[in-house]
């Protein structure tokens, strides 16, 4: 349990164990300023250092930010989002200072519902991805920027042309292997909520890098195992990209999960001269795809499981799947219902595309509800999960 008695409104945005300590970046208002912090605690919870990171001032009266960690822990960035330009903040975790700012100036306001990622490396350098115009309008064509600021500055810039397509889902990961930037993405040809197929690509931050991003569509048959009942049309209805995984050749694993979301009108009650109806929200987060792409952005296997959760009201914050990865397969972790006393099951994914199902445990009399999508890997067997029951936070700990 870590104390932030002395920063009564501050919310954490991340958290990571770095050696003996556990290190939490958190924000809060005072007065009219956004104040950012960095928390050193011990083992036993008790706070050891605290260091402003940086400060917003008014202009800045509700900015939008998303902060990410670099895969060894050395540093963590903060990209804060304005109507004009974007800023990010490395600093690094040793020694809980900021190192450095940079700015990205904007040529028009982006989109509310813009793609916005972030992804420090290992090398003390940043890469910052965000989209534009990602919809069908004259003589405008949408596309990816991506950029990375070194630790000495310098900056490369790229903008990586779709030929048109828009970008349905997209995600990043840090490659510190080969010191280059993955991106992976679905697309489509027109409407958003079907996926006629996906694209990946690699930003070198030393050598140039190709402009355009190779389309791979889905095969009628690929589209239709991920259909419940087969179509016409080579597309994959309600699927968003989740948790991609490096392969050691260069490849990737990609994972699609189906996502739904159904507004609807609850009941209604008279109320005075008149009537009060409430709005719900229902989400569905079913089947998930397993896709493995060769490094050339072949189709090397792709298997497909199958679970149905459903919740509503609460963002579905306990749907969803964790991720464990070792050396000999994947492990998928998640919940098979949103209730008190449901069970735990994972799906077992061998290098060849194999898919089997294993029940782990069930929560029922235990007191927990875990929240796999946030599940953190800590080492080859084992993970560490957020669980709330009841207004009651715990931390869940696996061991395969």
């Amino acid at each position: 349990k870590l104390s932030l008695a002395a920063w009564p409104a501050a919310s954490p945005l991340e958290a990571w164990v770095q050696g003996s300590d556990i290190l939490v970046l958190l924000h809060y208002k005072q007065r009219y300023e956004w104040v950012f912090r960095m928390h050193r605690y011990n083992m036993q919870g008790v706070l050891t250092d605290s260091a402003e990171v940086c400060r917003l001032g008014d202009r800045t009266s509700n900015p939008q930010f998303s902060s990410a960690v670099a895969p060894d822990k050395s540093s963590a960035a903060l990209l804060t989002r304005t109507s004009d330009k974007l800023q990010v903040h490395v600093f690094m975790t040793d020694s809980l200072g900021l190192q450095r700012n940079h700015e990205i100036l904007l040529s028009k306001p982006l989109d509310d519902d813009a793609i916005l990622r972030l992804a420090p490396d290992h090398r003390g350098g940043v890469y910052v991805v965000y989209d534009t115009d990602n919809y069908h309008v004259a003589r405008q064509k949408h596309h990816i920027e991506a950029c990375y600021f070194d630790k000495y500055g310098k900056t490369k810039h790229t903008q990586l042309s779709l030929q048109g397509a828009l970008t349905v889902s997209l995600q990043i990961l840090a490659d510190t292997t080969r010191n280059q930037l993955r991106l992976c993405a679905l697309y489509t040809s027109q409407n958003m909520g079907r996926a006629h197929g996906f694209w990946q690509y690699r930003f070198d931050s030393q050598s140039p890098a190709a402009d355009t991003a190779t389309l791979k569509p889905f095969s009628k048959a690929r589209s239709n195992s991920l259909q419940d009942s087969p179509g016409n049309d080579s597309s994959a209805t309600d699927y968003r990209l989740a948790h991609p995984v490096l392969r050691r050749d260069g490849g990737m694993v990609l994972f699609l999960e189906r996502y739904r979301e159904v507004s609807r009108v609850g009941s209604s009650q008279r109320m005075l001269l008149r009537e009060a109806t409430t709005a719900m929200r229902d989400y569905y987060v079913e089947q998930v795809a397993v896709v493995s792409v060769m490094p050339d952005n072949t189709l090397s296997w792709s298997a497909r499981g199958y679970k149905k959760q459903f919740s509503y009201d609460d963002g579905a914050i306990y749907s969803s799947f964790g991720l464990l990865a070792t050396d000999k397969q994947l492990v998928l972790l998640y919940n098979d219902e949103i209730k008190q006393g449901t069970n735990v099951s994972a799906y077992l994914i061998n290098n060849k595309g194999s898919l089997s199902r294993k029940a782990m445990f069930s929560t029922d009399s235990q007191e927990i509800l875990v929240m796999w999508k946030h599940l953190v890997q800590t080492d080859e067997t084992s993970c560490v999960a957020p669980s709330v029951y009841h207004n009651r936070l715990r931390l869940v700990r696996l061991v395969l």
